[in-house]
C-alpha cells in the first residue's frame, strides 16, 4: 500500500483505519517508510491513537527520529548504517511483537535491502510495510 501526504484526512477517517486496526490478531505489526516529510510519523500516530482507543493489546510506536537519538545514535547516514537502523527498529519490532504487543514503526528506509530484511523479521508473527510519499 502507497499512501500520499494530501490522504491523511481521508485515511484517518475512513474505515482503512478501522480494517487495519482490527486485523492486529493476525498482522501485529506495521512498518510505515518513506522519505523526510513524507509523512510516516503522522500516519503511525493516528493508527497509535485509534489502537489504544480500541484497547486489548499494548501498542508500542517506534518513531524512527526517537530511535535515532536514543537507540542508533552513534550511526551516520552511509547506506550501511541506514541499513542497520532500520534492521535495529525491525528486530525492537519483531521481539515487542513476539511478546504480544503491537508494534508501529516509522522511519526513513531507503534501500530496498533493508526492507526486505525487516519484513522477514516481521514474517513469523505478521505484519506489513506501507510506503509513504510527499504531494507533487
Amino acid at each position: 500500500m502507497h499512501l500520499r501526504v494530501d490522504r491523511y484526512r481521508s485515511f484517518a477517517s475512513s474505515s482503512s483505519v478501522t480494517r487495519i486496526s482490527y486485523s492486529w490478531v493476525a498482522s501485529p505489526q506495521a512498518f510505515f517508510n518513506g522519505l523526510s516529510g513524507a509523512g510516516k510519523s503522522t500516519i503511525a500516530n493516528i493508527l497509535l491513537v485509534r489502537l489504544l482507543a480500541d484497547g486489548g493489546r499494548s501498542v508500542t510506536l517506534l518513531d524512527g527520529d526517537l530511535m535515532r537519538q536514543h537507540l542508533t545514535s552513534e550511526l551516520g547516514f552511509s547506506k550501511a548504517h541506514r541499513d542497520l537502523n532500520v534492521q535495529r527498529i525491525g528486530f525492537v519490532a519483531s521481539e515487542i511483537t513476539r511478546h504480544g504487543g503491537v508494534a508501529i514503526c516509522a522511519a526513513i528506509a531507503p534501500y530496498d535491502d533493508a526492507r526486505r530484511k525487516v519484513r522477514a523479521m516481521i514474517g513469523p508473527v505478521g505484519g506489513f510495510c506501507l510506503s509513504t510519499s510527499q504531494p507533487r
